[in-house]
This record gives structure tokens, sequence and C-alpha cells, in this order.
């Protein structure tokens, strides 16, 4: 099955097809992409707390995709209300973002972050 094919409020279909497939029959990387389906489709429906949890599966699976997805962790931690998880996620964000070979085209996003954390860091 492919697991890319979930669409991102398909978090049903995506919990599913790992439930209905032997976990034996899933090599690593199919594991990868269906826990990072499942916490985008659970954070795009609103279970941040199962999205959290599908990162985290994914993070011990690909400890280097952690720093890819600390922007959108650092979100579901404050849509959570964990201001102190939040502005730790979206510290390594914004290091993740500073130290691309295009940061200097990032600035946008960068800016974004940064507000971020002076707001959470405001918050304390």
């Amino acid at each position: 099955a492919s697991y890319a094919a979930f669409s991102a409020c398909d978090y049903n279909a995506a919990l599913t097809a790992l439930q209905c497939t032997p976990s034996q029959t899933h090599n690593k990387a199919q594991l990868i992409q269906v826990y990072q389906q499942l916490a985008n489709s659970a954070a795009t429906v609103g279970k941040v707390k199962d999205a959290l949890h599908y990162y985290d599966l994914k993070h011990q699976l690909d400890p280097s995709s952690a720093r890819q997805d600390a922007y959108i962790m650092g979100q579901l931690y404050e849509r959570e209300g964990n201001n102190a998880k939040a502005l730790q996620q979206y510290q390594v964000a914004l290091a993740y973002y500073k130290a691309q070979p295009n940061a200097d085209q990032m600035w946008s996003q960068t800016s974004e972050i940064q507000g971020k954390i002076d707001v959470l860091k405001g918050a304390k």
C-alpha cells in the first residue's frame, strides 16, 4: 500500500492502514512515512496529542528528522498550551532554518519563528 496517498484530513484512513497491516511487513522507511502521515492528519483534525505522539514515534526511527519537524512541533505544543516545549522547539527550528544553505532566502520563516520565540519568552 502507498501511504503517501492519504489526504491530510484522512486521519482515520491513515490510522486504519497502519493498524490493518501487520507491523512486520513495514520497513523502516514505510513506518517513518506512516508516522509522518498520521502526525500530519492528526494535527489537521485537531488531535494534537496524537500528532505529537506520532511525531515522537517518527523521531525514534529517524532522529535526524526532529530538527526538520521542530517548527510544526512548536505549533502543536503551543496549541496544547505547553509554552516551554513550544519555545524549545521554535529555538531548534530557528537554528535549523538559519543553518540551511539558502538561509538568506528564508528570512520570512526565520522572522516568523523569531517572533514566536519573542512572544513566548515574554509570556514566561
